[in-house]
């Protein structure tokens, strides 16, 4: 019964026994579902006479499964199709709800121009069924119909069906007429929000599913109230959505509460702090892709809402650091938020969660941790000396990623601020040796031409470098002459030969643009020495 060939099945639901035989009907045109879904294309033309027949058997499933086949073969031409309509429109007037909607859903469903003519007719009608289930099926019914004939779906007539099924009293029906609505009145604006309307949802809120309440809430934020006291009945209703226990709920109602306080900014530190419980809850919830999308929410939209960000984490900032086995892109999230977070209080706990994460084997955490490092140097100068340590640590770690990262933010400070590191030029040469990367590379030569070393350390690494010249990317021979002529601006005599070497070798390397720049070097120097040094160093 397992292996059935195409031709059996057909046979045997073509049989007259079939009908009377449920199980075994219902096992063929499972078969035949299977067939539907299979990655090669079927020709299901054949099983159309017994699926048509099949459609009027009293069995709800193989009733259902008759309907569901028929929308897969609504491509075919047939007169039986005008059989299936007959029917169709028979189960429409049938006592039980789930026939009537089924038989809409199917109506619906069905491309062929035999069905298409009367979807609008059976849609009205049971847009006032008595039955809340088939209200719910017409409703989303009026979807199915706008995509395929627009213009009909935004007949008068439906919408304002539409309209006053708004105040049914099913809560999913009145749900799904604000989705449609909104859906087929796009180009309109969408649901037409009046007071009155808003009122009624915000009274009806509590009845909604949890899906219901954060789609109305969602809509809600299209209104716009005429008065202040409007705004502080509004607020004062939907104050406990403010603490619910559903995130997204909790969420657009602080964006409604936003709106509505946009001309009173007073409000906006007590609307977030009435939030704090949602989102201490989402931060220890342990969902890593919630966490993440709250925490790219209020980096996007509240950055000009810091102080009242700081006064939600104030006492509770250790909620935001890092858990190890946290992925990358979370981490990199909570430290652009523990960095907006820092003050004079909890300054030492997030430098040490930041100093940590600096050295992380995943790269792009490390390089987002040292970057809010520089970013607290350049805010905090009076413990910029501390943090500059942090550099200097940094720079022996055993990861070669943690270093070129460093190096690569340490070259994005000014040159007053590298004076007070010091320390870290002494390291700078050892390193130079040692790195492969390319862009690790640039830095540590752009730093030595910045920083006062010893000159014969720094005749070395250059010597070096001229060495395997022919081995180097591009992106270092550059950096290279760069720094080979800051040095010689610092100590002509000792660094001239050598700068002689790199521009001779620059000028005969593959690059157009190095050719270019290393003659355009030449020509300065030989013109005018000083000069050169007054325009480069």
């Amino acid at each position: 019964m397992e292996n059935l060939s195409i031709d059996y099945i057909l046979r045997e639901l073509s049989s007259m026994k079939i009908a009377t035989d449920v199980p075994r009907c219902r096992h063929c045109l499972s078969k035949v579902l299977q067939l539907c879904s299979s990655i090669v294309a079927q020709d299901l033309s054949p099983f159309l006479p017994p699926v048509v027949n099949l459609m009027a058997h009293s069995d709800l499933l193989i009733k259902k499964s008759a309907c569901l086949i028929l929308t897969k073969v609504s491509e075919c031409k047939s007169e039986l199709f005008l059989l299936a309509v007959n029917t169709l429109l028979k189960d429409i007037e049938d006592s039980n709800p789930t026939v009537r909607a089924l038989s809409l859903h199917t109506l619906c469903a069905m491309k062929h121009a035999t069905f298409v003519e009367h979807r609008y007719s059976s849609v009205v009608k049971l847009l006032s069924d008595p039955s809340a289930y088939v209200r719910r099926a017409a409703v989303m019914s009026v979807v199915t119909m706008y995509h395929d004939e627009k213009s009909v779906s935004k007949d008068a007539v439906v919408v304002n069906r539409l309209y006053e099924l708004v105040r049914d009293d099913d809560p999913l029906v009145v749900v799904n007429c604000l989705t449609v609505l909104e859906e087929i009145l796009e180009s309109e604006g969408g649901v037409v929000l009046s007071r009155k309307m808003v009122g009624y949802l915000v009274k009806r809120l509590e009845s909604f599913t949890t899906w219901g309440k954060a789609y109305v809430m969602k809509l809600l934020q299209k209104y716009k109230p005429k008065s202040e006291e409007e705004i502080l009945d509004l607020m004062n209703v939907l104050d406990p959505f403010l603490d619910n226990n559903c995130a997204t709920i909790s969420l657009y109602t602080l964006q409604f509460f936003l709106l509505l306080i946009k001309d009173l900014p007073d409000f906006k530190d007590d609307v977030f702090l009435r939030c704090q419980k949602m989102f201490l809850g989402v931060f220890t919830c342990g969902n890593s892709e919630l966490i993440s999308c709250f925490l790219d929410y209020l980096q996007k939209e509240h950055k000009p809402d810091k102080n009242a960000i700081q006064k939600l984490f104030a006492d509770h900032y250790k909620v935001v650091f890092c858990k190890q086995k946290e992925p990358g892109y979370l981490k990199i999230q909570k430290l652009k938020l523990l960095v907006e977070l820092i003050e004079e209080e909890n300054f030492t706990a997030i430098l040490e969660e930041l100093i940590l994460y600096s050295s992380d084997r995943d790269p792009q955490v490390s390089i987002c941790s040292i970057g809010c490092l520089k970013r607290l140097v350049l805010e905090w100068p009076g413990v910029s000396t501390q943090l500059l340590k942090a550099f200097h640590k940094l720079l022996r770690s055993e990861r070669n990623h943690v270093v070129s990262n460093t190096l690569q933010v340490l070259v994005t400070f000014s040159p007053e601020t590298l004076k007070n590191l010091s320390e870290v030029s002494t390291q700078l040469c050892l390193i130079a040796q040692k790195m492969s990367d390319a862009e690790a590379v640039v830095a540590v030569l752009y730093l030595i031409g910045q920083f006062e070393l010893d000159n014969a350390d720094s005749l070395d690494v250059i010597e070096e470098f001229i060495n395997k010249f022919s081995e180097l990317d591009v992106k270092v021979k550059t950096q290279l002459l760069m720094t080979s002529f800051a040095l010689f601006c610092k100590q002509p005599a000792m660094f001239q030969p050598i700068l002689a070497e790199v521009i001779d070798l620059c000028m005969h390397d593959d690059d157009c643009d190095l050719v270019y720049q290393a003659k355009c070097y030449f020509s300065v120097l030989h013109t005018d020495a000083q000069t050169a040094m007054k325009i480069f160093c």
